[in-house]
């Protein structure tokens, strides 16, 4: 558990991320909200009678984006509260979604065959790009969109900073689910109707393999350290596990009946399957490959996309010795090669890490400060949005986003 603290005159404001997973129901237009701590559902929040399909979480865990197949919109969710905030117009049955590293724009493949980009500020439709009807996933750094076309057999990819088509490839039959490996360097994309899994070289765009997988593959996730993809397979009632090093099936896990979305926590020790025909979410302990529980939901769940979200539940206190907001500063930033991390107070064993936006550590090991500043060496690190991790002496805890260049 995190903790982000903020000093005023003596109180703080301590923010704990509880993680929950956001499962729409296609049948009652309804999104079940499960706390993944305990495996419950806490609440049920109502679209409507709009079918309810993809999702995807911003990177700071406060807002769940939902496509309405039916009402062509998407709705913006508070995560704080479990309330709709707002709701976006955005053209012919949108499918999947997917929200940018940096949160600042949002990409919604359609069924008309486009793809509109959601400016995540103002929740308006800003650009939009032809091509594109199925799965969304965005390079780690941000720089490129990936969007399956179904009916024609291609992945395309979009230049985010243009909003332009840049090229294509081809793969198998009925692309779906796809999913970036955290470094970047592969694009795994599920073929629904030639059972297979392929494998792309994102720096060539080409494909290196393709993995036979179960029946009618559709949703596809990857563990935080990259080493496994999981694969849901829709007729045959199971996940597939594949081995990234080898890009082979490790091992198949039964799940519930027609298995769709499909993500994984940020500590990667637990998957989530959405069963459509089960009215259920299988919950898969990621060490021994068993489902761990089953949790009942409404009917006909979905949930295309990344659906965990990780975000903060705030509480007041008394704070000791608690880390200022206001008097860290982190200098040059954006960078690209190192960077200094300044306090307006000396430093007593105070440690800093660095993680990806999936909440992994991305450094090789703490840094320790004592003092009233630290140097971190940023040049190894692919482009893109990362998190300093600051812990004090007394454990309070302060989170601030760096960028990559």
């Amino acid at each position: 558990m995190m903790l982000f603290v903020l000093m005023v005159t003596g109180l703080f404001i301590s923010n704990s991320y509880a993680q929950t997973a956001y499962i729409t129901n296609r049948a009652d237009s309804t999104i079940s909200v499960i706390n993944v701590a305990t495996d419950a559902v806490i609440t049920t929040i109502r679209i409507g009678t709009d079918f309810p399909r993809g999702v995807s979480v911003s990177p700071d865990g406060s807002k769940v984006y939902v496509t309405n197949y039916y009402s062509n919109t998407v709705s913006v969710i508070n995560t704080s509260t479990n309330n709709i905030d707002n709701t976006i117009y955005v053209g012919l049955e949108p499918n999947g979604i997917c929200v940018t590293p940096d949160g600042n724009n949002i990409y919604v493949a359609q069924g008309n065959n486009y793809v509109n980009v959601i400016d995540a500020a103002s929740n308006a439709v800003y650009a939009g790009i032809p091509k594109g009807t199925d799965g969304v996933a965005i390079s780690p750094n941000g720089s490129k969109v990936y969007v399956s076309v179904g009916l024609e057999n291609k992945v395309i990819r979009i230049n985010t900073s243009t909003n332009l088509l840049m090229d294509s490839v081809n793969v198998k039959k009925y692309p779906q689910g796809l999913a970036v490996t955290p470094d970047g360097s592969k694009l795994y994309v599920a073929n629904r109707n030639s059972d297979t899994v392929c494998v792309i070289n994102t720096a060539t765009n080409t494909i290196s393999a393709y993995v036979p997988v179960g029946s009618k593959p559709q949703g596809i996730a990857i563990s935080p350290d990259g080493s496994k993809v999981y694969v849901t397979n829709f007729n045959g009632a199971s996940v597939s596990v594949i081995n990234t090093s080898s890009n082979t099936v490790s091992t198949t896990i039964p799940v519930g009946n027609g298995p769709w979305g499909i993500s994984v926590t940020p500590d990667g020790t637990k998957v989530y399957v959405v069963n459509f025909y089960s009215n259920s979410v299988s919950v898969i302990n990621a060490a021994t490959n068993t489902v761990s529980t089953t949790i009942p939901v409404h009917g006909h769940p979905c949930s295309f996309g990344n659906f965990i979200s990780s975000h903060a539940q705030s509480t007041i206190g008394i704070a000791t010795n608690g880390i200022e907001l206001g008097t860290i500063n982190i200098y040059p930033n954006p960078t690209t090669s190192q960077t200094t991390i300044s306090f307006s107070s000396e430093q007593t064993n105070t440690t800093i890490k660095v993680m990806d936006v999936t909440g992994r550590m991305v450094n090789d090991k703490w840094l320790k400060v004592n003092g009233k500043s630290a140097t971190l060496d940023m040049s190894g690190y692919a482009k893109g949005v990362y998190f300093v991790h600051i812990t004090d002496a007394n454990k309070n805890v302060v989170n601030k986003k760096i960028v990559v260049e």
